[in-house]
């Protein structure tokens, strides 16, 4: 697995195929047992502690499908702490942090603590939180998981800003496919291993709002497409009007699409 700087990647597959688990090693949380890990330079296959937590500190900013906010702060407060264990002075962070703030909407909920707060408000506050420190690299594990569609579209956008806007690179663990649709790339994991890569365009394409279509509707929809297309792609070589390696390319293309929409229905409690 390789990832540009300024690049937003989605990694999809079924629960428990390690999308969690890539999350954690990426952001020095966990550590590796076994094969090789560079992040920015840093070799954290073999990295000890001081190395891993300037790392997580400075490096890379995380978040999750719970918020992880102190609950006893406010959201001002919570976006603060990660300045303050970078040591930062209390001026610069007081004003770093009313700026993250006001960039994802919340400047006026500033001294609201996580329980006066929705779910949408404390993602974007966690959101706040992860770049607080400017990292290079933010991680995101299930982002909109929680979320209604409202809120994790926002929280979509956002993703999306701190790549064009400010340069970050953004991996994001997920099985939403408003975040797929915005991506630059989609990899697919199976059983801890990166099997397949995608484009959007292959994948999915959300629905814009949930009364235009549904996400099961889409995806079946999309399912009939594909088997559609694969069905006249063996009968275009049959007949002979494509060569043999483009039909190879094309048909493994789809054959993979249809095991993601498939994998998709199922994970969400539907039949094809």
């Amino acid at each position: 697995m390789s990832v540009r700087k300024a690049e937003m990647v989605a990694v999809m597959g079924p629960s428990g195929s390690g999308k969690t688990t890539l999350i954690n090693l990426l952001a020095g949380i966990d550590k590796p047992t076994a094969g090789y890990l560079r992040v920015f330079g840093v070799e954290l296959h073999k990295a000890d502690e001081r190395t891993l937590e300037e790392h997580r500190l400075h490096r890379v900013g995380v978040i999750f499908q719970f918020f992880n906010l102190i609950p006893s702060l406010t959201a001002l407060e919570n976006v603060e702490l990660p300045m303050v264990l970078a040591g930062q002075p209390m001026m610069q962070r007081r004003q770093r942090a009313l700026e993250l703030l006001r960039m994802v909407g919340l400047e006026h909920r500033k001294h609201h603590r996580p329980d006066e707060l929705s779910g949408g408000e404390q993602q974007r506050v966690a959101i706040a939180c992860a770049l607080a420190n400017d990292p290079p690299l933010i991680l995101a594990d299930e982002p909109t998981g929680e979320l209604d569609w409202e809120s994790g579209s926002k929280v979509v956008e956002l993703l999306r800003r701190a790549v064009n806007e400010a340069g970050k690179t953004v991996i994001v663990a997920t099985h939403d496919p408003r975040i797929a649709r915005v991506a630059d790339r989609i990899l697919r994991i199976e059983d801890g291993k990166i099997t397949r890569e995608y484009r959007p365009t292959e994948l999915v394409e959300a629905p814009r709002t949930p009364k235009e279509e549904t996400v099961v509707t889409y995806l079946r929809r999309r399912l009939v497409e594909a088997e559609e297309e694969l069905h006249r792609l063996e009968r275009a070589h049959r007949e002979g009007r494509i060569s043999g390696k483009e039909f190879h390319g094309k048909y493994q293309r789809l054959l993979n699409l249809i095991e993601a929409l498939t994998d998709e229905l199922q994970r969400l409690g539907y039949t094809a």
